[in-house]
């Protein structure tokens, strides 16, 4: 039986414990591996210097990729876009900030969001 390598956080340093179905850890653009927790502050820092971030549509959230930072959506609106595909602009609020995101299609979560100037 193989045992499985202990991983560290590369930004906390604490151990990362696997979930059930996951490793527990997702890897920047250099192949650091950052717990989720780690994630989440990292994905806020992105929002709250640039204004900007991409995650997913999900459930009425728009969420990171593991879940662990998640936005409610305050209201939306589905329409098709120029190629017939469903469109959906949502709107939301985190610190005081407004928000504002698109996702396109039936078959991808992904999602971009913008801070309203």
């Amino acid at each position: 039986m193989k045992t499985m390598e202990k991983v560290l956080c590369s930004v906390c340093g604490k151990e990362v414990i696997p979930e059930e179905f996951s490793s527990g850890y997702g890897e920047d653009k250099n192949g650091n591996k950052i717990c989720y927790s780690c994630c989440a502050e990292l994905d806020k820092k992105e929002l709250r210097e640039n204004g900007k971030l991409r995650g997913y549509f999900y459930n009425n959230e728009f969420t990171n990729w593991p879940g662990s930072f998640k936005i409610p959506i305050t209201h939306y609106k589905k329409s098709v876009n120029n190629f017939g595909a469903i469109r959906t602009d949502f709107w939301l609020t985190w610190e005081g900030n407004h928000y504002y995101g698109r996702h396109v299609g039936n078959y991808s979560n992904l999602a971009t969001i913008r801070k309203i100037k």
